[in-house]
């Protein structure tokens, strides 16, 4: 079920002269949330409302705010391992039009994933609705994840549009029970002692 949110959502107040693109992707244990951020710049702005407002008239449909959803996150691939995830139930919040229009809002789209147990990778590819050259792509990782599997080698491709984790394994604890045990042989008792 798409949750429509009309948020007072505003940008910055310093303006920006091309259409800022933001991914924040968030990862724990059972859940993945991916959180897609477009906030336009005055030049940009009418382009950017116009994705979302697609007949025009000033309000925004449930029907348009699905589309836009779907558009966006159609040109997401978000991996584990190298199988696909899906990302679910799709949120969107947007400001007011008159913002937008004038670079001063910005509309997000927010959805979940459920990965597999202890992925070694994941990735997230980006190549949906390009108001921009690329995406400010940034991973936040839960508490527990990051005692229980450490810190991944982030990588991010020279494109902007595309991020790994790649969790590194850590050695098996070693048993060290016997570490400092004495070597001792059994010595049968003897008669009469």
């Amino acid at each position: 079920m798409l949750a429509c949110v009309l948020a007072a959502w505003q940008a910055p107040a310093h303006p920006h002269g091309h259409v800022d693109q933001q991914a924040f992707l968030s990862v724990a244990d059972d859940r993945i949330q991916l959180r897609l951020a477009i906030l336009p710049s005055p030049a940009q702005g009418q382009t950017v409302a116009g994705h979302l407002d697609l007949d025009g008239d000033g309000r925004v449909s449930e029907f348009e705010t699905a589309a836009f959803a779907r558009d966006l996150l159609a040109g997401v691939r978000l991996t584990a391992d190298g199988e696909a995830l899906k990302l679910a139930s799709p949120r969107v919040s947007w400001a007011p039009l008159h913002r937008i229009r004038s670079g001063e809002g910005g509309i997000e789209v927010t959805a979940t994933a459920v990965p597999p147990p202890l992925p070694a990778e994941i990735l997230l590819r980006i190549d949906a609705l390009d108001f921009a050259a690329d995406w400010f792509l940034q991973p936040f990782l839960s508490e527990a994840l990051l005692e229980a599997r450490g810190v991944p080698e982030i990588l991010r491709d020279v494109s902007g549009k595309a991020l790994s984790l790649r969790f590194i394994p850590r050695p098996a604890a070693r048993d060290t029970t016997f570490d400092r045990a004495e070597s001792t042989q059994f010595q049968p008792a003897r008669e009469g002692h």
